[in-house]
């Protein structure tokens, strides 16, 4: 590593090739900003399953959005593209040749709407996910490992836990 550079800059560096399909946007659309990824495309909801491969062509991963559904069909595209998927809100990278999305059995969230504070922190370890994946600073989560946030409203307080996905 060159002296003068600091593992935030040979990320930047890394990154600046990459093209992100983000499902939903919203909170991480500045936070992937804060990159220099070389194309940040995101799919509004409803995702159209007709059009969402001819979307995610020509781009390097997929960083999945709200609903379950639209996440399902965005993986299996990415999948068939060849390129990696982030999951949301349980946070776990699901690649091409690995355990697919259909595979796993996801835990069921009554409200699948998440306050700001709660989107803002998932999205957040997204991108930290999508870093991890195309630096190599620091271990990614592959399926069946990933990562939930345990947020308490009440107490404003939050934990990330590392869990274990069933796997069918």
């Amino acid at each position: 590593m060159h002296k003068n550079y600091s593992p935030l800059l040979l990320a930047r560096e890394y990154l600046e090739n990459v093209k992100v399909n983000v499902i939903g946007g919203g909170i991480i659309i500045p936070l992937l900003k804060g990159f220099n990824f070389k194309e940040i495309r995101v799919i509004e909801n409803p995702v159209e399953k007709k059009w969402l491969k001819k979307r995610l062509k020509g781009m390097d991963v997929v960083i999945g959005g709200y609903g379950h559904e639209e996440q399902k069909d965005a993986a299996r595209a990415a999948s068939e593209l060849g390129m990696p998927f982030i999951t949301y809100p349980v946070i776990t990278t699901i690649l091409p040749d690995g355990i697919s999305f259909e595979e796993i059995e996801f835990p069921l969230f009554i409200d699948s709407t998440f306050d700001t504070i709660s989107n803002t922190l998932i999205r957040t370890f997204q991108v930290i996910e999508l870093i991890k994946l195309f630096t190599g600073i620091g271990e990614p989560y592959f399926p069946p490992n990933a990562l939930e946030l345990d947020f308490d409203r009440l107490t404003l307080d939050f934990k990330v836990k590392k869990i274990r996905l069933k796997v069918r």
